[in-house]
This record gives C-alpha cells, sequence and structure tokens, in this order.
C-alpha cells in the first residue's frame, strides 16, 4: 500500500512539473526596428538614365537578436531626395551580446539629370546624406 502511495505521488508531482513553464525556454516574439547605418558608399557622378545608382550600406546590429530584414526607400521628387532606412528583426530571449556587422547593397534605380541627396535615416531619427550627380 505504501509503494503505491509513494508511485501515486511521485507521478502527480511530476506532472506538476510538467505544467510549469521553464523560464528559460526561447521566447520567440519579434519586432522590426530601423538601425542605424554607419557607413555608405555612393558613387559621385553616373551617367543620367543608363546607369542604375547603387549604394552600399554597413553597420553593426547590437546582438545576435538582431537579423536583417530589408531597405527601405522613398523618393522626394519635389527635393531630389532618397530616403534610405535599414530595418531588421529583433528577437527577444537570450542573446549574445556581440556586434553582429551588416552590409548591403540597395539599387536606387536610374536618376534623370540633376543633382540627388541620399539620406541615410537611423532608427534614432538622426541621418547623414551624400550627394548623387547625374549627367
Amino acid at each position: 500500500m505504501k509503494v503505491l502511495v509513494l508511485i501515486a505521488s511521485l507521478m502527480m508531482a511530476n506532472a506538476a512539473l510538467a505544467a510549469t513553464p521553464n523560464p528559460y525556454d526561447e521566447i520567440t516574439d519579434s519586432r522590426e526596428v530601423v538601425v542605424n547605418v554607419n557607413e555608405a558608399l555612393v558613387p559621385a557622378s553616373v551617367d543620367a538614365y543608363r546607369e542604375d545608382v547603387k549604394v552600399q550600406i554597413s553597420g553593426f546590429f547590437n546582438n545576435t537578436c538582431y537579423s536583417f530584414n530589408r531597405v527601405m526607400t522613398t523618393q522626394e521628387k519635389s527635393t531630389n531626395t532618397y530616403i534610405v532606412q535599414t530595418v531588421a528583426d529583433v528577437q527577444s530571449g537570450h542573446c549574445l551580446m556581440v556586434l553582429v556587422p551588416f552590409m548591403k547593397e540597395v539599387n536606387l534605380g536610374t536618376f534623370e539629370p540633376g543633382v540627388f541627396t541620399v539620406r541615410f535615416m537611423n532608427g534614432d531619427n538622426t541621418f547623414f546624406e551624400k550627394k548623387v550627380v547625374a549627367e
């Protein structure tokens, strides 16, 4: 009889432990954030209508929970400005606290003749700009 009670209590304790969530389990919630671009290589001049304007952007993610998602580009025709933002996915959970470099090529397409500004927006609404002359 004592053996049956012992087995039953062990089975109940095991079931209770299995139902308890483990605080160290990975949480897979993610969100999108705009990340900083540290450097951008932009051509000083291009052939208008014939040559695509391609820029190289690079920077660092804060830790290993960041992963590249996409680059968003918008054009303000009234000011001849192209706005470039880099978007990353951030996973919640355990991450290595190391800087993770990224580098991407962004194709802005062909430009008509003129002087254009390429503005690289950061996650904190700061930015830097580079000029492109299309001849």
